[in-house]
């Protein structure tokens, strides 16, 4: 364990058994705080092999706060991260979880979270997206710059592309000890991505995979966020949901987190028409979803509306 206080100031280290209550309080709040941030990450549906990298990186910086502080060279690793996966696939809240990490191991003084697409990004002509671009940099100080698909390659974008890119680069090298940047996109944006001077001059070390969810993953977001609303299903309901789930469908984006937006709209929906034919209403009518509120086979749309707020 680390007393902070006696390291900063160069003072001898105490036996571990030695320490006062209050020293041992405080190192548990710190590691507490650490565990936390973890369990956050360990909470998302899914996303096993995602969970497992980032946990190997957050136990390496953690590591690396303890030797530094105990005068020790840590084994420094790249903040910067590629997500690379479909649509829908929990990306942006797993980069949520990385920012408290990184916040609770020293990477990141605030560990915030901003979001740009190529529309926060360009402008009209170059210099006013290099300004653009500038300008949403200096809102990730202490914190991350999460890149959702941010850059569409095509020849008419070159020179904005380039000149967001140089932006980016020079600003997270001057500020290399308080921004992390996380590119996302799909598998083939990402390839393209790794090839650039942004990825190869700030060191994108680790490129995480996201995979489909499961039928499995599918219904347990459908809980979640069924949940979120105080909505409860029942063991009848939540079967034929399964059975909705286990059906292919043809757009390969509405396989994930898309598909459970629709359907808890349709269920909502459904719940609400048939408590208008109801001539009475409790609490647990407002409440439940039933067996015949489940849309049949087929009626899942991949309409885009976000209502479950599980990105």
């Amino acid at each position: 364990m680390i007393l902070i206080d006696q390291i900063e100031n160069h003072l001898p280290f105490p036996d571990e058994n030695q320490l006062p209550d209050a020293v041992e309080e405080q190192q548990f709040e710190l590691t507490s705080k650490f565990e936390l941030a973890l369990e956050d990450l360990d909470s998302l549906v899914g996303l096993a092999d995602v969970k497992t990298e980032i946990r190997r990186m957050a136990y390496l910086m953690q590591m690396g706060l303890v030797r530094s502080r105990n005068g020790l060279k840590p084994l420094t690793i790249s903040p910067h991260l590629i997500f690379s996966g479909n649509r829908g696939t929990g990306k942006k809240k797993v980069a949520q979880c990385v920012g408290k990490i990184y916040n609770e191991v020293g990477v990141l003084s605030k560990g915030h979270v901003i979001e740009a697409r190529e529309t926060d990004l360009f402008s009209g002509n170059v210099d006013e997206t290099i300004t653009k671009t500038l300008e949403v940099c200096n809102l990730c100080i202490g914190g991350i710059l999460f890149l959702s698909n941010a850059f569409i390659f095509k020849e008419e974008n070159r020179e904005h592309i380039e000149a967001s890119m140089r932006v980016i680069a020079d600003f997270a090298k001057v500020n290399e000890k308080d921004i992390a940047v996380i590119m996302s996109g799909s598998e083939i944006a990402t390839q393209v991505f790794s090839r650039t001077p942004l990825a190869n001059k700030l060191d994108f070390a680790n490129k995480l995979k996201f995979q489909d969810y499961s039928p499995t993953d599918l219904k347990d977001l459908l809980v979640k966020s069924l949940l979120k609303f105080d909505y409860q299903i029942t063991d009848e309901a939540l079967s034929k949901v399964s059975l909705l789930f286990q059906r292919t469908p043809s757009d390969r984006d509405s396989t994930n987190v898309h598909r459970v937006q629709d359907l808890v709209k349709k269920l909502a929906s459904a719940h609400a028409e048939s408590l208008q034919l109801a001539e009475t209403t409790d609490i647990m009518s407002l409440s439940v979803i039933t067996a015949d509120m489940v849309p049949a086979p087929g009626v899942l749309s991949t309409n885009r509306g976000i209502i479950a707020g599980y990105l």
